[in-house]
């Protein structure tokens, strides 16, 4: 993903893990990675801000 400001490659600078339907049992759990991309050009003024959340699926109940 790139900086929509300096169009310089972004870098990952954080990750977590999201969950859910899990408190529930007639709702179907899910698990996703979430990772926050940060601009890395020190020259631009979104240096060190989130330019974008990508959220990826890794784990459905419903695909078992």
């Amino acid at each position: 993903m790139k900086c929509p400001e300096c169009k310089i490659e972004g870098v990952i600078s954080g990750c977590r893990t999201e969950v859910e339907g899990d408190k529930s049992a007639e709702e179907a759990t899910r698990v996703y990675t979430v990772q926050e991309i940060s601009c890395r050009n020190p020259q631009c003024p979104r240096h060190g801000t989130v330019v974008e959340t990508l959220r990826h699926l890794i784990y459905s109940e419903e695909e078992r």
